[in-house]
């Protein structure tokens, strides 16, 4: 297990990358020394898809249009749709990525029952039987686990360093910050915060310990303490940290008091810990990266016993006490008892801390993609005996949680699940995205943003990732834009920037079609390539105000940022800004004018030139990307009330389907839509219906329309392949999880993000 945060590698991403902020496009070139064309002549990539021809009156030619991989909606005009093949028969995987979603829930068990935390800031108590008590959010976004006091009294830390308490109905009861930012030194802490009766105590990753009343929140003491102080632990009075101390660096164990924040004692450790001290019988017990297990006196820090595990391995976990021994996992060595003298090991791989109830606990470490989709947990006896063995949705994180006869565990993909004494699962809750990101194809690779502060490049050969990387100090889940120059994408901070795409010494253009090889197969995990920095941004801008999806063509791109949709230059200088009055998230369609549509349901035409509004109309609520038919002509929304179609003045012309459409329409000839409750359309420039596919299951991407095929993701974790003739399934993939978000077809594959987080490549023979 790491000892850095989550976040440690991207922050150092994101101020190598800031070096380059506004720096402009004249005389770039690709990394590999390629030079890059101007946007006005793309670069033809042969054998790859275009959209329609187009020449604007108003433009000097088609030449001024992107190229063959503009966004992911297949084009200027949003149509969704590709002229390759996709996979013809036995699909399959190629590869499989990770996307980080943000969806990772960490839990804590309280009187009332557990409470989850979500990074992105979503707070949710339940009660003992899996029923809501309630749910609020936090515009921060949580680095670790809440606690639950006593009284039900919900603590939480967030991101940008300030700590909230909620009452036990969710209401506010206080709210405080820190000098900086937050995060937990080694994953298996879970939380810097611990609760002392009407105390809590923040042990702040940068050394300082804070301690607050319950009741209002107002400071009790402060105090110099440890570096990176692990998880805070309490015993006889005293608040107990392992870290390292200043100067000289020395691994120790600390021991504060509870009352005012002094120091009681100090004791230098062998080596270093990497998790933090547990807390048993008056004795506090601390674990090393070499295999070492010291158990101290609470009142004093002197030595009660000592011993080290076989092969001296890194202790992962904060030691548990059960059944009269001291237990730890490890890092890839199994899990160990002691009792001070005698050591055992017991083959279980162990991944989070260790909960102990009437049994001890244990979640497995998912290691790598296959993780992503299911993890085990296991009760154990006192003498390590397996009683019981479940299956979970989604890696374990933080730790295990049992109270009451019951076990609760959270996985990084939102599941929350609770297990009797038995071993039967009394319930599970999801708390998973609506939406997932769009991936976007290149020439040479893969794009997708994220719910972290990425958007991410995976090369078309085996989806090996962490080669190629575009951070940003907030959320990046939109669909960036593959231009001829670079990759062009922005965060919900506000921030845009254009980054230099897959360079050839990485990712060598497919021959053809991506088909079916032995290697990689579909269960082959690709590794991460940690080996170099990516290049430096082309320029970054602040747009001031959340950046969704980008659209491009014509040597501009269009995004909405906020209410707002943002006209940039090439070189990222804003040609124009017009507010709508309304968020706008989807992806704008580009031709002679701009089309946008708002989460209020507004749909306005704007003058491509100059921004200014050409026509406004109400299409309903949470309208989808627009979808432009033809050069000036009508365009397709989806709304919460079926598919709409506007004239070229503005008008409605028709409306077909009732239910709420969550994804983009794709057109190709006649248009293709998915409502919500998973019935598949096809619907004739008139409106009217041509076939019907009901699916039996939600749907909440947009389609993709080959030439002979729709590519459907559904949330019974298939990915269907229908007939574009007459809605017939010719072919279906599991792709393990909720496929929430909308496939994209390029290069004979199908790209698609599940809720699992998992980024597939589906081939066929």
């Amino acid at each position: 297990m790491a000892d850095e945060s989550p976040r440690t590698r991207r922050a150092l991403l994101r101020s190598v990358a800031a070096v380059s902020a506004g720096v402009g496009l004249a005389g770039c070139s690709e990394s590999d020394g390629t030079p890059t064309p101007d946007l006005g002549t793309p670069a033809p990539v042969p054998g790859t898809p275009t959209d329609d021809p187009v020449t604007p009156t108003d433009s000097p030619g088609a030449g001024d249009l992107l190229g063959p991989w503009p966004t992911a909606r297949g084009g200027p005009r949003n149509h969704g749709r590709t002229v390759e093949l996709g996979p013809e028969v036995d699909p399959t995987a190629h590869w499989r990525a990770t996307v980080d979603l943000g969806t990772a829930l960490r839990v804590a068990v309280g009187p009332d029952g557990p409470v989850v935390a979500r990074e992105d800031g979503l707070v949710r108590a339940y009660d003992t039987e899996g029923r809501v008590r309630w749910e609020r959010r936090h515009d921060g976004g949580f680095v670790a686990a809440p606690v639950v006091a006593d009284d039900g009294t919900v603590v939480l830390p967030g991101f940008e360093g300030d700590v909230v308490a909620r009452n036990p109905d969710g209401s506010e009861r206080w709210r405080v910050g820190t000098p900086e930012s937050l995060f937990t030194p080694n994953l298996n802490d879970a939380t810097p915060l611990r609760v002392a009766g009407d105390t809590v105590v923040l042990a702040h990753p940068h050394g300082r310990v804070y301690a607050r009343s319950l009741d209002d929140g107002t400071e009790r003491w402060t105090a110099e303490t440890v570096r990176r102080p692990h998880r805070p632990q309490v015993a006889d009075g005293a608040l107990v940290l392992t870290g390292s101390q200043r100067d000289p660096e020395t691994p120790v164990t600390v021991a504060l008091s509870l009352a005012d924040g002094s120091e009681r004692w100090r004791r230098e450790e062998r080596d270093t810990p990497k998790v933090g001290a547990g807390v048993h019988d008056g004795a506090v017990v601390v674990g090393d990266i070499s295999g070492g297990v010291v158990a101290r006196e609470a009142a004093d820090g002197s030595e009660r016993w000592r011993v080290t595990l076989p092969d001296e391995p890194w202790v992962s976990t904060i030691p548990r006490r059960f059944a009269g021994r001291v237990w730890v996992g490890t890092l890839r060595a199994g899990l160990f008892a002691t009792d001070g003298e005698t050591v055992e090991r017991f083959d279980v791989d162990v991944g989070p801390t260790p909960a102990v109830g009437d049994a001890l606990y244990v979640a497995t470490d998912a290691d790598g993609v296959a993780g992503r989709y299911r993890s085990e947990v296991a009760a154990l006896d006192g003498d390590g005996a397996e009683r019981w063995r479940r299956t979970v949705r989604g890696p374990p994180v933080g730790h295990l949680r049992a109270r009451d006869g019951r076990v609760w565990v959270g996985t990084g993909t939102g599941v929350v699940a609770s297990f009797g004494t038995g071993g039967d699962r009394a319930w599970r809750a999801f708390a998973r995205r609506d939406t997932l990101p769009e991936p976007v194809v290149g020439p040479r690779g893969v794009y997708c943003g994220e719910h972290a502060s990425y958007v991410e490049g995976y090369t078309l050969q085996d989806g090996a990732s962490h080669r190629w990387g575009l951070g940003f100090e907030g959320n990046a889940p939109a669909s960036p834009a593959v231009t001829d120059r670079g990759v062009l994408a922005g965060s919900r901070r506000g921030e845009a920037a254009l980054m230099p795409r897959l360079p050839e010494a990485v990712a060598d253009p497919p021959d053809g079609r991506l088909t079916v090889t032995p290697t990689p197969g579909p269960d082959t995990t690709p590794t991460a390539h940690v080996d170099r920095f990516p290049p430096d941004p082309r320029w970054r801008r602040d747009l001031d105000g959340p950046v969704g999806s980008v659209g491009y063509g014509y040597r501009r791109a269009f995004v909405g940022v906020g209410t707002r949709v943002v006209s940039l230059s090439p070189s990222g200088e804003t040609l124009w800004r017009t507010d709508l009055g309304e968020p706008v998230r989807a992806v704008p369609a580009v031709d002679t004018s701009i089309y946008a549509s708002t989460t209020g349901g507004g749909l306005v035409s704007l003058n491509r030139g100059r921004g200014s509004e050409r026509w406004s109309t109400r299409v309903g609520e949470r309208a989808t990307a627009p979808v432009l038919v033809e050069r000036g002509g009508s365009v397709l929304v989806g709304t919460d009330r079926g598919l709409v179609s506007v004239d070229s003045g503005g008008t409605v012309q028709w409306r077909v389907g009732n239910g709420r459409v969550h994804g983009a329409p794709a057109l190709g000839g006649n248009a293709v839509f998915v409502d919500a409750g998973g019935v598949v359309r096809s619907v004739s420039r008139t409106g009217e219906v041509n076939w019907r596919a009901d699916l039996g299951t939600p749907v909440r991407g947009a389609p993709a329309l080959g030439p002979e095929r729709v590519y459907v993701g559904a949330r019974d974790g298939v990915l269907y392949a229908l007939s574009k003739r007459d809605g017939s399934t010719d072919w279906t993939y599991d792709v393990g999880e909720w496929v929430d978000g909308s496939p994209v077809l390029a290069h004979g594959a199908v790209f698609v993000v599940d809720a699992a987080g998992g980024l597939t490549c589906v081939v066929g023979e």
